[in-house]
């Protein structure tokens, strides 16, 4: 019994995964591109994860490139 409700609880876990991911891009002329993708489940992670991809690939052949991160200085 305690092994099925493991078994259960296991996937339910793993078929209800999320990811949201964004990026802001931009270009010489200051113009942006926004690439973002959402989905949860088995099937929408992948396809949100691969849109997300595919929008990137495109924009950074168009030019386009990533805004630095920013990062806090040192001691603070």
């Amino acid at each position: 019994m305690k092994i099925a409700i493991f078994a259960m609880v296991s996937a339910a876990v793993v078929l209800s995964g999320c990811v949201s991911q964004k990026a802001t891009l931009t270009n010489a002329e200051g113009k942006q591109v926004h690439c973002d993708g959402w989905g949860f489940g088995l099937i929408g992670a992948p396809v949100a994860m691969a849109a997300h991809a595919d929008c990137m690939k495109k924009a950074h052949a168009a030019g386009y490139s990533e805004f630095p991160v920013a990062q806090q200085p040192a001691g603070n």
